[in-house]
């Protein structure tokens, strides 16, 4: 076992935002397309709430991609200092 005692402030930045991203993408295609579906349904076709709905893939995809890349700073930085007094996490890595 080995002790992870830094987390890089950029590599973690960088992977939580195209992680986040891609969770925003996912959310913003099932809220689209289960609006789209619902009025369809129910019969109350107004493309301009179904067009704006759509909007969200975008929004969402970038909304959740600017979170990530904020957690992926902040995170890093708080557990880089607390690591100090902890000692780190200790993870098995396999030297394959």
């Amino acid at each position: 076992m080995k002790e992870l005692t830094h987390i890089g402030i950029a590599s973690s930045a960088k992977v939580l935002t195209v992680l986040m991203g891609i969770v925003g993408l996912i959310l913003g295609l099932a809220y689209s397309v289960g609006g789209a579906f619902y009025d369809v349904i129910v019969g109350q076709v107004s493309w301009g709430g179904t067009g704006l709905a759509f909007a969200a893939i975008p929004g969402m995809t970038a909304m959740f991609a600017g979170g990530g890349l904020a957690v992926g700073i902040i995170a890093p930085l708080f557990y880089n200092l607390l690591v100090r007094w902890t000692g780190g996490l200790k993870v098995g890595i396999n030297p394959d």
